[in-house]
């Protein structure tokens, strides 16, 4: 990392450490709705951890642009996501989803996360993959004929990939399901669906196909056709996202987990 870049970090470290989001208060960074021709957008990571508040209420300060919803850490032999997430009844969220709309209305941009450090997300085969991006699609975003978990009605903006466990010959099985979802999602027009990726502080990652087709994080965007790459770097409450047009977006943790 260059010296400008470890510069933004620590002045993210500072600016961020005693941010409070549940505090009503004015804060320190005003951002408006997610935009990736931005400079800086926040981003955090919600669900995954205990006492981190309602989502309504990071929804109500001007702080975060995007709130990634965690995780579905888990496929059914038919490839049905599971879902393991603080506001949910087991697989019921329809209560999480009133929230979810609600910070939708405010100009949120609201995703889902799939992986996690716990669980069992492994893709075994392109078919397999085909299946749960279609499973996917039809749960969470704007697909039908399927029990959606957050109510009727509920659209998500995205999916993020968090592959923190797996096996290396898994990898393409990923690239065909982000492909499928790009496939489903250009048959609805009404929108633009971000589809975003959060590889592990050291880079290449563990798990990443990247590392074997010496791809560059600029690449990553045109090799899987991810709007995002989250880049984790385990500062204490602070990830930097790198994107292809050199913007930095800073997302930020309620809690440090590694």
């Amino acid at each position: 990392m260059n010296l400008i870049g470890i510069l933004l970090v620590l002045l993210g470290v500072v600016c961020l450490s005693n941010a409070n989001p549940l505090k009503k208060q004015n804060p320190l960074v005003l951002s408006k709705s997610f935009n990736l021709e931005n400079k800086t957008n926040f981003v955090v990571y919600w669900g995954a951890t205990d006492n981190e508040g309602k989502l309504s209420d990071y929804c109500s300060d001007n702080i975060y642009d995007v709130i990634i919803l965690s995780f579905v850490d888990a496929f059914d032999e038919d490839g049905k996501p599971k879902i393991d997430m603080d506001g949910c009844n087991g697989q019921d969220c329809s209560e999480l989803g009133l929230q979810v709309k609600l910070c939708q209305n405010k100009g949120k941009t609201i995703m889902l996360s799939v992986g996690g450090a716990d669980g069992s997300y492994k893709l075994t085969s392109s078919d397999f993959a085909k299946k749960v991006a279609t499973h996917i699609w039809n749960m969470f975003l704007n697909g039908t004929d399927e029990t959606r978990p957050f109510g009727k009605g509920v659209i998500l903006d995205g999916i993020d990939f968090d592959v923190e466990k797996g096996a290396k010959e898994a990898d393409e099985y990923w690239v065909v399901l982000i492909n499928q979802l790009r496939t489903l999602s250009k048959g609805d027009t009404s929108k633009h669906y971000y589809f975003s990726g959060a590889p592990q502080c050291v880079f290449p990652d563990e798990w990443s196909l990247i590392s074997r087709l010496h791809l560059t994080l600029k690449n990553i965007y045109l090799f899987l056709g991810l709007d995002l790459v989250l880049k984790q770097l385990y500062l204490k409450l602070i990830w930097i996202l790198y994107q292809y047009n050199s913007t930095i977006i800073i997302v930020v943790f309620n809690h440090f987990f590694v």
